[in-house]
């Protein structure tokens, strides 16, 4: 028993504009966010998009080495993977020097060299090599562990990514709606609607979350951060991103500017030949109002001096305890802008839900009727 909206069981124009018009706003804005954010990356690589897939290439490459290495014992000090050809030429060497080995083995049983073979007419041995449990170990930890660290290792964020990942899903979820609408394609628009459900149903997670686990939020927001901090030099985007939050939120690090410690430039080891050792970003000191331009030096050697001179030349509090406070004074605009941000969501979900429902009352009436619809 089906329950239609319309006896006779059309398609609300009104909804399928409504839904159309809602998508081609989040298209846009896919398009206007997916634009930025490859013109911040070719600003930020010089030959993009060659030398992108260049970077890229390396973390596949390491990919290949680890898996090679288990079946192939390749040198540890080799940069890339190489071509085929030097591949080959790799092998070969490898067979050579131990074919050179059971020659030896066959005039000294007691030479101490990897197992040969016995069969007559072997020239070569087979591309995996058998070696000795030591070397086999060694090569393990110098060479394939390294490269997997090479692999998962941890990075700072990178805004433009951010705002690449934001673009290609608001361009993908409008252009689903899009042309689900104007098509009244099922299968598109239960894209769209699956989507939208999802990400409301991870923001509420993640609100519900933040609200009941407090602790475990603040000590992953700090870890976020003292991982960036170590990435401060290393993005030009992320250094400007936290010395942006520094100099509005007036504060240094994480929970203090003893965290700038972390990065490598600011560290103050002996070791480091930094000039900005032992110092803090600039974004970290205090301006001076009668100062016109301004001083990236400030915050040299900052750390050098005594606690209780720090007071007048740089920010004390830790940005994470500057979010603390800056959250309970700026309750209600948050709270506004999830309120907005779901009844969007939710109004998208109702156009999506209501189209489909349309459609499979047509064509759910089509299979009754004798003519075609």
């Amino acid at each position: 028993m089906h329950y239609y909206r319309y006896s006779n069981a059309e398609v609300s124009c009104w909804y399928k504009y409504l839904l159309f018009s809602y998508n081609i706003i989040f298209w846009l804005a896919g398009v206007a966010f997916l634009a930025v954010g490859l013109w911040a990356w070719s600003e930020k690589v010089p030959h993009w998009p060659l030398q992108v897939l260049v970077d890229k290439s390396v973390g596949i490459q390491n990919v290949i080495r680890v898996f090679l290495r288990v079946v192939v014992v390749l040198p540890s000090g080799d940069a890339f993977l190489g071509s085929a050809a030097q591949l080959t030429a790799r092998f070969h060497e490898h067979a050579t020097e131990h074919k050179e080995q059971d020659e030896l083995s066959r005039q000294d049983p007691e030479l101490p060299v990897l197992q040969h073979r016995q069969e007559q007419g072997s020239h070569t041995r087979p591309a995996v090599l058998l070696v000795p449990l030591l070397d086999f170990q060694q090569q393990l930890h110098h060479g394939v562990l390294s490269d997997l660290t090479k692999v998962t290792g941890l990075h700072g964020l990178d805004p433009v990514v951010l705002v690449l990942v934001v673009g290609i899903v608001m361009f993908t979820l409008g252009f689903a709606g899009c042309v689900g609408a104007l098509r009244e394609n099922i299968c598109l628009l239960k894209f769209f609607c699956g989507t939208i459900v999802f990400i409301f149903l991870l923001e509420l997670a993640v609100a519900v979350l933040a609200v009941l686990f407090q602790d475990w939020v603040r000590d992953r927001v700090k870890e976020f951060f003292e991982n960036n901090i170590k990435s401060y030099r290393d993005d030009i985007d992320l250094q400007n991103l936290i010395d942006s939050l520094q100099k509005i939120n007036h504060c240094c690090g994480a929970q203090g500017p003893d965290d700038w410690d972390f990065n490598i430039y600011f560290n103050c080891s002996s070791e480091s030949k930094s000039r900005e050792k032992c110092g803090v970003p600039f974004s970290c000191c205090i301006p001076d109002p009668a100062q016109k331009v301004v001083n990236t030096q400030c915050g040299y050697d900052v750390r050098k001096k005594s606690k209780s001179q720090w007071d007048d030349q740089i920010f004390i509090k830790g940005c994470i305890l500057a979010l603390e406070a800056w959250l309970p004074r700026n309750i209600y605009i948050v709270a506004g802008v999830f309120i907005a941000i779901s009844l969007l969501q939710i109004f998208g979900i109702f156009l999506a839900r209501t189209l489909i429902s349309d459609i499979e009352a047509v064509k759910a009436a089509c299979s009754y009727r004798p003519w075609p619809c």
